[in-house]
């Protein structure tokens, strides 16, 4: 109920000018598409328009960066519930339950329900999944897939049933449909099935070639829907992300870098109190590495492999800090597990049991204080919105528009593309699509693009207006 709660306050709310109303716009575009032009006239390619409409032509340009799942789930979005931003942010918030629920039950399968709860509370409350609440992205979405996938791993190992194994490769082959970064469970499952079993299980090595055909796959479509165009466009984009470009090397990324960039980020995002657990966690480990742990261990690897992800990809992640999402798997179960542990330590033998009651009270009380803190920095900074959205998230007028726009400006298009747009920039081609066009309610002009003074004029003279802090709109009342 506290996650839906946070989730769904500001649903409603206009794409803001951060990151998250950024790539909402970004995808839901790609989605709208998809609605718009057909899923077989569009080959599932993700499609944005960079034409102008001074011309009067559409130009659709093929985005091949990330896979296609998350523009498709949105698009099923848009078609169940109309092209809304709730719709879109709807789609976010369902795969972030469904990670509750994994979370949960990995924790409650290896441990139990107690370190469970406590999983599930540190997920909730946590700055990184408030953030997470409406980023419209296939990182957060990838999350859900990697999470399930680690699951009926889990499963399949406790109770050897088929239908688990199924379901594990069913969750991966779906997680790989959306983004790349799913493939790096590969590793973690393989890796545990090999201390688990003192070998390797043969079973689980078809992860491998699973993991390649689906990647050939992608490539293949990448290929078919933009040829060796976009095949170019995926290779200099990943090696931006990989910092071996020239561009890339301007950054000056190092290692030093990386680790300071990575503690700074964890103690944000997750707070100062899961990173002191965490840190234990790590201790208990090694102190017990002789031991067969085989459950800690699976969580040290998925931490491990995802850790991997930010850094042999760190280019993307030195820009894009929320990106420690990645990790997200590993740190409420490992905070959960040291809670128990702590409330059970021997400090607190032959005491009454209020006083370890009291202490992990002061723990959890601190992580909420602290986590309080990040949400409010995360929610200022992301729900600044320009006053032209606010304007026309509620005014579903058809418009005129006078300005040539940037293809990425997604948060403007988003609101555009859910009505008809005519452009003129002279009296007599307003006038016919005045005349042609009956529900045709507004004119925008942009500042940096001024009209001549005569249309200029005209409009003023004849029509109402309001002016905003980067462009005016005239109310054209007929």
């Amino acid at each position: 109920m506290i996650f839906l709660t946070y989730s769904l306050f500001d649903i409603k709310e206009p794409l803001s000018n951060a990151h998250p109303g950024f790539i909402t716009g970004q995808y839901s575009e790609y989605a709208i598409n998809y609605l718009k032009l057909g899923y077989l006239k569009t080959k599932l390619a993700q499609l944005w328009n960079t034409g102008s409409l001074e011309t009067g032509k559409e130009k659709y340009e093929v985005y091949v960066h990330r896979p296609i799942g998350t523009s498709l789930f949105i698009s099923f979005g848009f078609l169940i519930f109309g092209y809304h931003e709730w719709a879109a942010r709807l789609v976010q918030v369902f795969f972030n339950f469904g990670t509750i629920i994994f979370i949960s039950l990995i924790t409650k399968e290896l441990w139990n329900k107690k370190i469970a709860v406590y999983a599930v509370f540190f997920l909730v409350f946590s700055p990184m999944f408030f953030y997470m609440r409406n980023l419209i992205s296939p990182d957060a979405l990838a999350i859900f897939f990697i999470s399930g996938t680690i699951y009926f791993y889990v499963k399949w190992l406790k109770y050897e049933k088929k239908k688990f194994f199924f379901f594990l490769i069913l969750m991966f082959v779906a997680g790989t449909i959306v983004d790349w970064s799913v493939n790096f469970v590969v590793p973690v499952i393989i890796l545990h099935s090999f201390f688990f079993h003192k070998k390797i299980n043969r079973k689980i090595l078809l992860t491998i070639p699973i993991a390649i055909l689906m990647f050939s796959l992608n490539i293949f479509h990448i290929f078919l829907v933009s040829g060796n165009l976009g095949l170019s466009d995926l290779y200099k984009i990943m090696l931006f992300r990989l910092n071996l470009s020239e561009e890339s090397k301007g950054y000056g990324i190092t290692l030093t870098g990386l680790l300071q960039h990575f503690y700074r980020d964890f103690n944000y995002f997750y707070t100062p109190v899961l990173f002191f657990l965490f840190v234990l966690f790590l201790l208990f480990f090694i102190k017990n590495a002789r031991k067969v742990m085989r459950k800690e261990i699976l969580i040290i690897l998925t931490f491990l492999s995802m850790l991997s992800y930010l850094f042999i990809f760190s280019n993307i992640y030195w820009i894009h800090d929320f990106l420690i999402l990645f990790i997200l798997p590993a740190i409420p179960i490992s905070g959960a597990i040291m809670v128990e542990k702590i409330k059970n330590t021997k400090i607190f033998k032959g005491l009454p049991k209020i006083f370890s009651y009291i202490v992990i009270g002061i723990l959890l009380l601190t992580f909420l204080i602290y986590s309080y803190n990040s949400i409010i920095k995360i929610y200022k900074g992301n729900s600044e919105i320009s006053d032209i959205i606010v304007f026309l998230s509620k005014n579903k007028k058809d418009v005129i528009i006078s300005f040539w726009e940037h293809p990425q400006n997604f948060q403007l298009k988003f609101y555009l593309e859910s009505r008809k747009v005519y452009y003129a920039r002279d009296i007599e081609t307003f006038e016919k699509i005045m005349n042609t066009h009956e529900n045709v309610g507004l004119f925008i002009e942009k500042e940096s693009e001024p009209l001549d003074q005569k249309f200029k004029d005209y409009l003023v003279n004849n029509f109402p207006s309001i002016k905003f802090e980067k462009y005016t709109v005239f109310f054209l009342e007929k």
